[in-house]
């Protein structure tokens, strides 16, 4: 997910493509067939620089076969001499997609969601600018997400919640959460023996860094920094539960507080273990259909590519349980209201 935004935040830092593409977009649909399984399309397109070519779009093995329309534009290479669609072009969808979704945040939340979205730019800025040269240079990893986190977390609560006692709190919760996590998420991937090498992108980063770049720890990187982004959320709402039962009812002890906020933060708990899962669940669907196709058994949890999902999705959960009653205590500590003794009113 982090990957897919820091890629959208690219579109409107860096709008000119960086590769040597042709784009055009299709005009006219010349003619079109279909013999046996065969299918074929003749499409007329105008490419960027206002010359116009005639392709022949065809069926290809093990894929299915979508007409293009007038009006869509896609990318093509040239080979020689002869043009060949590639892709569909999808920035523009993209931007429209992300400028919705802005409008959207600034409408229903306000202020809070426009300094939201800045508070995102802010950080991805800091991971192009700052994490990704020093990972690419081949730094420590965890060092450097590490450091990331302590510039990301203050800039997207501060920005997004504003300087106050319920900020510091969540903020202060926050970064125990993390630390705590991520030497839990170390041992971890060392008792499960973990290589880093499940993904494919994982062996492309080792190829390309000519294995200047430690994947364990690259591993573990991605645990932490994508546990900051669950973090922000489940800090800010105990905290935020912990001060309103106290603003409605001022006469609550630490321990009333305490035991009535974490009620919702049970629901809060579950709820997002629960969402950990399905996301991780949903992000590997085609691989989890091979698994069933095949026969599940204990066997199956066995390879590394579903042990780590398996890791990630318990060390994630983990966090968040040990950081809901802590977050609880240190907010119910901080607005609870001191209650004098029967002893000091009577002195008084």
């Amino acid at each position: 997910m982090l990957a897919i935004l820091l890629i959208l935040f690219t579109l409107f830092l860096n709008p000119k493509p960086t590769l040597s593409a042709i784009t055009g977009e299709v005009v006219e649909i010349v003619s079109q067939s279909k013999i046996d399984q065969n299918q074929s399309q003749w499409i007329k397109i105008k490419l960027s620089n206002s010359n116009e070519v005639i392709i022949n779009h065809q069926s290809q093995p093990l894929s299915s076969f979508t007409p293009y329309k007038v009006g869509e534009k896609v990318i093509l290479t040239e080979q020689d001499g002869e043009f060949i669609i590639t892709d569909y072009q999808r920035v523009d969808s993209l931007k429209m997609l992300f400028i919705c979704f802005a409008v959207l945040a600034i409408i229903i939340a306000g202020k809070e969601g426009l300094l939201s979205i800045i508070s995102m730019f802010v950080s991805f800025f800091i991971l192009l600018k700052f994490t990704l040269p020093n990972l690419t240079s081949g730094q420590d990893p965890v060092l450097n997400i590490s450091l990331t986190c302590l510039l990301i977390a203050p800039i997207i609560f501060y920005l997004s919640h504003g300087i106050n006692k319920k900020t510091n709190i969540a903020l202060l919760g926050t970064v125990i959460g993390i630390i705590f996590t991520s030497i839990l998420a170390k041992l971890a991937i060392n008792f499960t023996h973990l290589s880093g090498f499940a993904s494919e992108e994982a062996s492309f980063v080792a190829v390309e860094f000519m294995d200047k770049i430690d994947i364990r720890g690259l591993l573990l990187s991605g645990m932490i920094i994508g546990l900051l982004g669950v973090l922000d959320d489940i800090t800010i709402s105990q905290t935020s539960i912990v001060a309103e039962l106290q603003q409605t009812n001022p006469s609550l002890s630490k321990t009333e507080l305490y035991k009535k906020a974490m009620r919702v933060g049970k629901d809060h708990l579950s709820s997002m273990i629960n969402t950990l899962i399905l996301v991780y669940a949903g992000a590997s669907l085609p691989l989890l259909m091979l698994f069933y196709q095949n026969g599940i058994s204990i066997d199956s949890l066995n390879p590394e590519i579903i042990a780590e999902e398996i890791v990630r999705t318990l060390i994630g959960s983990i966090g968040i349980m040990i950081v809901v009653p802590l977050t609880t205590l240190i907010a119910a500590n901080a607005f609870s209201t001191p209650h004098k003794s029967p002893l000091a009113k009577s002195k008084k």
